[in-house]
């Protein structure tokens, strides 16, 4: 997993393309047209067990994306239980035949600006300055079907706008115990079925611009937790072979405790793929 944390700025209204060559090391972004064609020219001449090697090595994918610049802040002391999650974006769904390789994840944030004390019950922060902070990202799976159609109900709006996720419906309504459990079922994996990206810097007012690259035959780094309060952590190649076509993902900011906040400023999700 490749993940950075800085002050340096950036402006999603203008082309990412070549700061998202930077990251993964691309030199080129090809369409999935100019894919297919490629692979076709290596078929052509190669033993076919060589040709998915030669594409992954020069990492000549093609590409799912989509970026959202705006402020959407989730806010702890505002939501039941002082935990708060809001959907910043959601990809459209995965194409059909599309072999999932990796996914970047670009964000630039902030928390509250101050350290509110914890909780007695709060689980100890680390020392890193922003692995353990009550101000997260997190990534999830969704993989809609003909039996749940509309779910979940926050879908929708998420494609336009930043939106709470919670326990209640879109007129504020407690969701029923079906209605839950629908949700859960258009959820893709192992429980708590969100994967733990990054954290705001702790007390840092001026935004921070982070980037998480997971592979699929990457080995998880560092800490390893499929429990952890802040989601299953250290997994991302996990992530990457649960999608499948049709899958959506959902960028998810998340903050607990009261005075933590999560002030995402804008973001992008990259989805690669071989075809």
């Amino acid at each position: 997993m490749l993940y950075r944390s800085s002050l340096i700025s950036f402006d999603f209204k203008h082309n990412t393309d070549e700061r998202i060559r930077q990251e993964i090391g691309m030199e080129f972004i090809p369409s999935e047209g100019q894919v297919q064609v490629v692979r076709q020219m290596i078929s052509a001449i190669l033993l076919p067990e060589l040709v998915d090697v030669i594409i992954d090595s020069a990492r000549y994918w093609a590409r799912l994306h989509v970026k959202r610049q705006g402020k959407g802040t989730a806010n702890a002391r505002l939501h039941r239980g002082m935990s708060a999650t809001i959907c910043y974006l959601v990809t459209p769904r995965i194409p059909p035949q599309a072999r999932l390789r990796a996914v970047l994840f670009l964000i630039k944030s902030n928390d509250q600006g101050w350290f509110p004390p914890p909780p007695p019950d709060a689980p100890v922060l680390d020392s890193s300055g922003f692995k353990s902070a009550w101000s997260w990202f997190e990534a999830m799976i969704i993989r809609q079907s003909d039996e749940y159609p509309n779910t979940p109900h926050w879908l929708k709006d998420a494609t336009t706008r930043p939106v709470p996720v919670s326990g209640v419906s879109r007129d504020g309504a407690e969701l029923t115990e079906q209605e839950k459990a629908a949700e859960d079922a258009v959820q893709v994996g192992p429980s708590p079925k969100r994967w733990y990206l990054t954290s705001n810097i702790q007390a840092q007012i001026f935004d921070s611009e982070h980037s998480v690259f997971w592979l699929h035959d990457s080995e998880a780094k560092g800490n390893v937790d499929k429990n952890s309060p802040w989601g299953r952590r250290g997994l991302g190649k996990e992530f990457v072979h649960l999608l499948k076509p049709g899958d959506r993902i959902a960028l998810l900011a998340r903050a607990r405790y009261t005075g933590w906040e999560n002030c995402v400023k804008c973001a992008a999700v990259e989805v690669f793929y071989s075809v």
